[in-house]
C-alpha cells in the first residue's frame, strides 16, 4: 500500500557505518590486529533474551525472505532481534532510556516523520526505500534498521515495509501479510454474507467514478472492508461500530480540510492536489476511505457522499 508523508531532502552521502550485528569489534595495535570480546550474548528463545534485560519486545516471528534470526543481548541493557538471508539483515533493537540506539551513522538523502498509534516515527533512507527507522515511547528507545552488506551504498527496504514492521514493534499486531502472523482478513462473495458475519449494514454503490468492486471482506468479524479498482488505483472503504481511526493510514499530509458532505463532517488528507485519506464518525460508526495513489476531490467526495 502506498504511502505520502512528509519529506526532509539532504545529500545523498555513501554509506559510512552499519550495525555489524554479530561480528566481534577488532582494534588495531602495533600493526597487529587483536579480537576484542563481543559485547553481545546470544539466546535460544526471545523469553531468555527479556529475562536477561528485564522487559518485553514485540517483534514478528518471521520475515519473508529471511531465513534465520538471532536473538541478543548487548551489555545486559539492549535486546536485539536481528533476521537474516546471506548478505542481508534487519535488525530490531530496544533499550530503556531516549538515546540513538541504532548504530547507523549513514547520512541517508531523506528523512520522514509518519505517526503510528501516537507514536512519531523518524525514518532514514533514499530512493524509494528506507534502511533505518528510530523512535522513543514510555521510557524506551527503539530501532529497526534494513541493511546488505553486499552494497556500497545501503538501500534498505520499501517504505509500506518498514512502516509495517514498526508497526508490529509499536502495537505487537501485524495486518500485513509480510511477517509471519495470520491475515487477520475474510473475504466473502457478496457483500450480504461480510455484513451477517459482522453484524454490521454498509451502504455502496456497485460502481462509482470508473472504480468497480474487487473485493468484499472483515477484519476480525468487527470491520467491513470493501475494496473498488479502475484497474490504476484502489480504493478502501471501511466501516465499524465505535469513534476510532480504523484507516490504518499513519501518514502526515501536506494538506487538510474539514468539508460538510452527505449530511456529515469528514476529513480529506492529501498531497499535490489529490486525496488520499476520507474519514467520518456518524451515529456510533467510524468510517474511512483510503486511495493507495491518490484519488480527486471529486471522486472522494462522491464516495463519501454515497457511503452509510
Amino acid at each position: 500500500m502506498k504511502k505520502f508523508i512528509a519529506v526532509l531532502v539532504g545529500a545523498v552521502i555513501t554509506m559510512s557505518a552499519m550495525p555489524m550485528a554479530f561480528a566481534a569489534e577488532t582494534t588495531a595495535v602495533n600493526d597487529t590486529i587483536i579480537g576484542m570480546p563481543s559485547p553481545f550474548i546470544d539466546y535460544d528463545t526471545l523469553e531468555e533474551a527479556e529475562k536477561a534485560v528485564g522487559f518485553e519486545i514485540n517483534v514478528p516471528e518471521s520475515i519473508d525472505g529471511y531465513s534465520e534470526k538471532v536473538i541478543s543481548v548487548m551489555d545486559g541493557k539492549m535486546i536485539q532481534v536481528v533476521f537474516v538471508e546471506g548478505d542481508k539483515q534487519i535488525c530490531i533493537r530496544k533499550e530503556k532510556g531516549n538515546d540513538d540506539i541504532s548504530g547507523d551513522y549513514t547520512k541517508y538523502a531523506e528523512k520522514k516523520i509518519t505517526d503510528i498509534d501516537g507514536v512519531t516515527i523518524t525514518l532514514k533512507g533514499g530512493n524509494g526505500k528506507y534502511g533505518n527507522a528510530s523512535w522513543t515511547a514510555d521510557g524506551y528507545s527503539y530501532s529497526i534498521g534494513a541493511y546488505d552488506y553486499s552494497l556500497e551504498i545501503n538501500e534498505g527496504i520499501a517504505l509500506d515495509e518498514m512502516l509495517d514492521l514498526a508497526e508490529t514493534v509499536i502495537t505487537g499486531v501485524d495486518n500485513t501479510g509480510i511477517v509471519g502472523i495470520p491475515n487477520p482478513f475474510i473475504e466473502y462473495k457478496s457483500l450480504e454474507e461480510a455484513e451477517k458475519a459482522v453484524g454490521i449494514k454498509l451502504n455502496i454503490p456497485e460502481e462509482l467514478n470508473g472504480y468497480k468492486i474487487d473485493s468484499i471482506s472483515s477484519m476480525d468479524g468487527v470491520m467491513l472492508q470493501v475494496i473498488y479498482s479502475n484497474g490504476t488505483d484502489s480504493i478502501f472503504v471501511r466501516k465499524m461500530q465505535g469513534n476510532a481511526s480504523i484507516s490504518g493510514d499513519y501518514n502526515v499530509y501536506d494538506n487538510s480540510v474539514d468539508f460538510y458532505v452527505g449530511g456529515k463532517n469528514v476529513s480529506f488528507k492529501g498531497n499535490n492536489g489529490a486525496i488520499s485519506n476520507a474519514e467520518w464518525n456518524k451515529n456510533g460508526y467510524s468510517y474511512s476511505l483510503y486511495s493507495e495513489n491518490g484519488a480527486s476531490y471529486e471522486t472522494m467526495k462522491a464516495f463519501a457522499e454515497v457511503v452509510k
